[in-house]
């Protein structure tokens, strides 16, 4: 993200490298080549988790009332809501957690682990956001 604004500037010509004015081509590439890594990591990161969740389950490990379970219908819940809530994070100023805590708790993960991570994840959308 960060690469992104300096090669892109603001909607001035001046504050690029590269001299690249808002919405002309070079701009919609770095923009696209920021998404298409995006969903890579994404992707990246679904295998590791489904990988996880799949060996846990072949060596007999007994999940409890807390631990986050990785079916598919939860990645996807979370995905939609990890949009949602940047979404929101994003237009409204609104934290993430206030979304992704309720969603935490839906899944049966613990509050503490609920609420933690929806810090966590606040943390990274406030540098981003700052960025």
């Amino acid at each position: 993200m960060i690469l992104v604004k300096i090669f892109q500037g603001t909607d001035n010509r001046a504050d690029s490298l590269f001299k690249i004015q808002k919405c002309e081509t070079a701009d919609w590439l770095i923009f696209a080549t920021l998404l298409i890594f995006c969903v890579m990591y994404l992707a990246i990161g679904i295998v590791f988790l489904k990988r996880e969740y799949r060996e846990k389950e072949e060596c007999g490990y007994e999940f409890v009332k807390g631990d986050f379970r990785a079916t598919t219908k939860n990645i996807l819940v979370i995905m939609s809501v990890a949009f949602f809530g940047a979404f929101m994070a994003a237009w409204a100023g609104v934290s993430p957690a206030i979304v992704f805590g309720p969603t935490l708790l839906y899944l049966d993960v613990e509050a503490q682990v609920a609420t933690a991570t929806g810090m966590y994840i606040t943390m990274f959308t406030t540098l981003v956001s700052t960025i």
